[in-house]
């Protein structure tokens, strides 16, 4: 499994994110903490002014992430604002609709590896695609995702 990278500020892969963010096609997107597009017809790029935006959040977040193959932006993007330990997704770019349960696991054990192991999704998440994890629905948009000790 690829590991995806910490952003940082000034970085390579950082520099080339952007302009990736302009040429690949998102099919499932977590904005500001609000669930944007999850339908693959709509799937779309981002103009240069709303891909420096993303970039400005990411490199604003709490924790973020950029996933990579041989320094070149690949498949999933995510970034955090952490209060109390807990980890709030705000920022999640998918070429991938259908893989997003699978990433969703995959962001809890990076972030396990940051001491955090509680994260807060703006979607409503399925149990049936979730064993051995614990879901608690806050309200009728936001799921809590725990892995089972």
């Amino acid at each position: 499994m690829l590991l995806p990278h910490r952003v940082r500020e000034k970085g390579v892969l950082e520099q080339r994110f952007a302009d990736y963010l302009t040429r690949e096609r998102f099919g499932y997107r977590i904005m500001e903490g609000r669930e944007a597009l999850q339908n693959l017809q709509d799937a779309c790029t981002f103009s240069a002014a709303e891909a420096l935006a993303v970039q400005k959040r990411f490199l604003a977040a709490d924790l973020a992430f950029i996933n990579a193959r041989h320094q070149v932006p690949m498949l999933y993007h995510f970034a955090c604002r952490v209060d109390k330990g807990r980890a709030f997704l705000l920022e999640y770019l998918d070429i991938f609709i259908e893989e997003k349960d699978l990433h969703y696991t995959v962001m809890l054990e990076i972030l396990g590896m940051e001491g955090i192991h509680t994260l807060v999704v703006p979607a409503l998440l399925t149990r049936e695609l979730y064993q051995g994890y614990t879901l608690e629905f806050t309200d009728t948009s936001h799921t809590i995702l725990r892995k089972q000790s």
